[in-house]
């Protein structure tokens, strides 16, 4: 890589705003889908067509939020941790993972703290990582239940109408605490 390439790449890494940015656009697609999920999950019971689109429709729902979520976390990250990364060239490894747990632990966010979020983070980076784009994992044991930080298993296959409420929220709570800093 050239000079010019180097520069830009160091710049938009250390900039908090564009992961920002990042994940505002990812939350447009997905405000564009709102309502017909909100739908969906309301005649869920009642209709086999929204049933359908809860089946087929809600894990690239979540697997959007949890890239928007992703984008979030890492711009706190690159907020706090940016002063380090002056000519560096590549991804550094706080940012290479996908797991919204640690990141969330890595991030230090007040939105993230609560114990009971955490199995939503996990959920989420399970639709963000296979759920959202594949019919199946790599392989069998992450259709396993996970040991929560509490060290209680439970398992992360289920969805419910809830989810989006507290995506919703979480994501509220969490660009709200971005703006307060």
């Amino acid at each position: 890589m050239g000079d010019v390439e180097d520069e830009i790449f160091v710049t938009t890494l250390r900039d908090p705003n564009a992961w920002m940015q990042k994940a505002n656009g990812l939350l447009a697609v997905v405000a564009a889908f709102d309502h017909k999920i909100d739908d969906a999950w309301r005649d869920a019971f009642v209709s086999e067509i929204a049933r359908a689109i809860v089946h087929h429709t809600l894990p690239v729902y979540l697997m959007l939020n949890a890239f928007a979520l992703e984008n979030i976390l890492k711009a706190f990250i690159v907020r706090m941790q940016r002063a380090q990364w002056t000519a560096i060239k590549q991804i550094p490894k706080e940012l290479r993972t996908h797991d919204l747990f640690i990141l969330s632990k890595t991030a230090k966010t007040q939105a993230t703290a609560p114990a009971y979020r955490e199995e939503l983070l996990r959920r989420l980076s399970r639709s963000s990582t296979w759920y959202g784009r594949y019919p199946i994992p790599v392989d069998s044991l992450h259709l396993a239940p996970t040991t929560l930080s509490n060290q209680e298993k439970r398992d992360l296959s289920y969805t419910t109408g809830a989810d989006v409420d507290e995506i919703r929220c979480l994501v509220r709570d969490l660009k709200a605490e971005y703006l307060d800093i």
